[in-house]
């Protein structure tokens, strides 16, 4: 019988393909760090629970298959389920958007090498801009931000955990 495998790089090209990656270094909750963005900016987010992403492995079966809140990787985790929520804006006329991640979870984080962000925010359209500014430049004048750094995604060594 032919074994099928799943080439992870076409998925990751797919869903990455033309976005850009910013982390945001905020004291805010999510809650409050999304209606801030609608209140300055106009973008609003929603949350859907099938969108988080939710990470758990199982104890109770020796050699039991590890479970993990991505397709690809296998966390190490509590028996509590970790869950790290997301957000999402979507686009006029488009199935794109912006998605907001929560970083960090009781030490744990979704992009271990990006430990100093706590929101990833993930722009499906690396040419989105507001009034002419892009959405770093106008996140950077919202007091309660208080850093956004541009993340590579090619250097980004963790990024199929933002797959949903």
């Amino acid at each position: 019988m032919e074994q099928l495998t799943l080439d992870i790089g076409k998925i990751e090209d797919t869903f990455f393909g033309n976005c850009q990656l910013l982390g945001i270094q905020t004291t805010l909750s999510a809650t409050r760090l999304c209606w801030l963005l609608e209140h300055n900016l106009g973008l609003c987010f929603q949350r859907k629970m099938m969108d988080d992403i939710d990470v758990r492995r199982i104890y109770d079966i020796p050699k039991a298959p590890q479970l993990s809140g991505t397709l690809f990787d296998d966390i190490d985790t509590p028996e509590e389920p970790m869950h790290f929520s997301v957000y999402r804006h979507v686009f006029n006329h488009t199935d794109s958007g912006i998605l907001l991640y929560a970083n960090h979870r009781n030490g744990y984080y979704l992009l271990p090498e990006s430990r100093n962000q706590n929101f990833l925010l993930l722009i499906q359209d690396e040419d989105f801009c507001i009034m002419e500014k892009s959405l770093p430049e106008w996140l950077t004048h919202i007091p309660a931000i208080e850093q956004v750094n541009h993340l590579h995604l090619d250097k980004i060594k963790n990024k199929a955990n933002l797959i949903i």
